[in-house]
């Protein structure tokens, strides 16, 4: 049994806003991009509103890897998965870990009826909030996991797989939903194998030895 096994959920992540992401991605470069002080509220106060809106939680497990030959490699528990680039990134590692993160939907519904509003300002501001917030929800998680698992002499690699990266076909968004039990974080899988609220997503690291 994997000595990160059962799944951990972390209903509140407690992460810090990467403002200067958010900010990168709304176009803005440092030093040169320059607002009137009556624009820079206005964003910032969309922002904050964005933040406030986050429920970042997450969830991880650590399986052993039983099989890995080419590009299938089959998990403790029968998940198995087909892909060249993760077998690549799993190629030193005894364990995988997958995990989710999300933002929730509060801020999806808030962005989604800026739009209906046409209020496109406020909604590229809470979808770039949101977007950044994900991803720093997954790069705490890759920290706290670490800061857990060194202690035993191990490391997560440095980079991280997701579904519907490279050859690693979206379909496994599946496998991840129901290998984490993703229902209890408050998220469902569309026909489309998009996980719902938006701005949720699932990945996978190898653990290895250091």
């Amino acid at each position: 049994m994997s000595f990160m096994y059962p799944i951990q959920y972390l209903n509140k992540v407690p992460v810090d806003p990467p403002l200067s992401l958010i900010l990168a991605r709304l176009g803005f470069q440092k030093n040169k991009t320059k607002l009137i002080p009556e624009q820079e509220e206005r964003i910032r106060k969309v922002m904050d509103t964005g933040i406030l809106l986050c429920r970042p939680a997450a969830c991880y497990v650590s399986l052993p890897i039983q099989t890995m030959e080419q590009d299938r490699i089959v998990l403790e528990g029968g998940s198995e998965f087909r892909s060249l680039g993760l077998q690549k990134l799993l190629e030193k590692s005894r364990e995988a870990v997958l995990m989710a993160a999300t933002v929730g939907k509060d801020v999806i519904e808030r962005r989604d009826d800026a739009v209906k509003k046409k209020n496109g300002h406020e909604a590229l501001v809470l979808d770039a909030v949101a977007s950044e917030m994900t991803d720093t929800i997954l790069d705490w998680l890759m920290l706290y996991i670490n800061n857990l698992i060194r202690r035993q002499g191990r490391q997560l690699t440095r980079k991280r797989f997701s579904p519907g990266y490279g050859d690693f076909s979206l379909e496994n968004q599946s496998r991840f939903f129901q290998v984490l039990d993703l229902s209890r974080l408050g998220l469902s899988l569309n026909p489309s194998m998009i996980l719902v609220p938006e701005k949720s997503v699932t990945a996978v690291a190898g653990v290895e030895i250091i």
